[in-house]
């Protein structure tokens, strides 16, 4: 008798770890796949943010090459406006060289060991060297002294 109880309560304990385990791996298919959602949410939320990063790296990348393009030209603009001011200021020195051989008088800049750069307009920069040549012609010393 006292056999067969131990029988039943081990048969009963048998069927409530049973029970138990079935209730565990339950609990735990549960867990596992709300923690497999989370998990795949996440890794849908990084690849959106990875999409995104991409999208604004490729504007970023965009902007870049239109920033440097503008430049580029910018650069080539300044360079080409700079020559043609250079080619006018040249321009200028050669007819009052041609006026002051005309006068038979030499023309000449003494004292200056390095260019000197003016900027300004280059109409007024014009006038103020044609007005300085047409004063020291007009009231210069003779060559002879």
């Amino acid at each position: 008798m006292i056999d067969e109880e131990l029988r039943g309560l081990l048969a009963a304990m048998r069927d409530d770890q049973a029970a138990a385990n079935a209730d565990t791996r339950r609990h735990f298919d549960v867990a596992n796949e709300a923690t497999r959602h989370e998990i795949q949410l996440v890794a849908e939320a990084v690849a959106q943010g990875n999409e995104r990063l991409d999208r604004r790296a490729l504007a970023l990348d965009e902007a870049m090459q239109r920033t440097a393009a503008e430049t580029q030209a910018m650069i080539k603009f300044s360079h080409d406006e700079l020559q043609r001011r250079v080619r006018t200021l040249e321009d200028s020195v050669a007819d009052l060289l041609a006026r002051s051989g005309a006068k038979h008088v030499e023309l000449s800049v003494s004292g200056l060991d390095h260019p000197v750069v003016a900027l300004g307009n280059m109409t007024m920069l014009k006038g103020c060297m044609a007005n300085f040549f047409d004063n020291s012609m007009a009231y210069g010393l003779p060559a002879s002294g």
